[in-house]
C-alpha cells in the first residue's frame, strides 16, 4: 500500500514506487533506471567505457537495454545520443572520443537491441556542454556522459 488515496490512485492494487517519476498517479514506473522526461530519455546509471576508449562495458548493458524497452514502447521516438567528456585532455582529442562513444552506443543499440537506425542519430560533444566546471574527480565524473535527446515524437 503506497500514501496515495485510492479515489485518485490510477493503480490502487499496485504500491507508488517513490522514485521522482509520476510519483502522484499512485503506480509503479514501467523502467526501473529510465525516465522518459519531455525532450530525453534520462538514464539513471552512467554508461561505462573503457578508459579512454569507446568500449561499452558490460555492466552498461542492462542500462541499455532499458533505454531500447523504453524506445520500443514509444515507437514514434527519434533519438540523437549525444556523447560528452570531461574536459581534461586537448578538445580535439576529447571531440574524438565523444563521438566514439556516442556511435558505440548507437551501434549497440541497432545491433544488440535490435532498434532501428532510421530512429537513432548519434553526435559528439566532446568537452561543450560541461554540466559542471571545476576540475575534481566528482566534476570530471559528471561531464562524461551520454544523453539520449529526443528529437521527434
Amino acid at each position: 500500500k503506497d500514501r496515495i488515496l485510492d479515489v485518485v490512485d490510477k493503480c490502487p492494487l499496485e504500491p507508488e514506487d517513490y522514485d521522482g517519476d509520476s510519483d502522484e498517479d499512485g503506480c509503479p514506473d514501467v523502467y526501473a533506471n529510465v525516465v522518459i522526461a519531455d525532450d530525453e530519455i534520462k538514464i539513471m546509471q552512467e554508461i561505462l567505457f573503457k578508459k579512454n576508449r569507446s568500449k561499452i562495458l558490460s555492466q552498461s548493458y542492462g542500462i541499455l537495454e532499458e533505454v531500447a524497452q523504453a524506445l520500443r514502447d514509444n515507437p514514434r521516438f527519434k533519438v540523437q545520443i549525444q556523447g560528452h567528456t570531461s574536459a581534461p585532455g586537448s578538445d580535439r582529442k576529447n571531440l574524438k572520443l565523444s563521438k566514439r562513444r556516442a556511435k558505440a552506443v548507437w551501434k549497440h543499440l541497432i545491433k544488440r537491441n535490435k532498434i532501428s537506425k532510421s530512429r537513432l542519430t548519434w553526435q559528439g560533444y566532446g568537452e561543450s556542454q560541461l554540466l559542471c566546471q571545476e576540475t575534481t574527480d566528482a566534476c570530471n565524473a559528471k561531464n562524461r556522459r551520454v544523453v539520449f535527446k529526443i528529437v521527434s515524437k
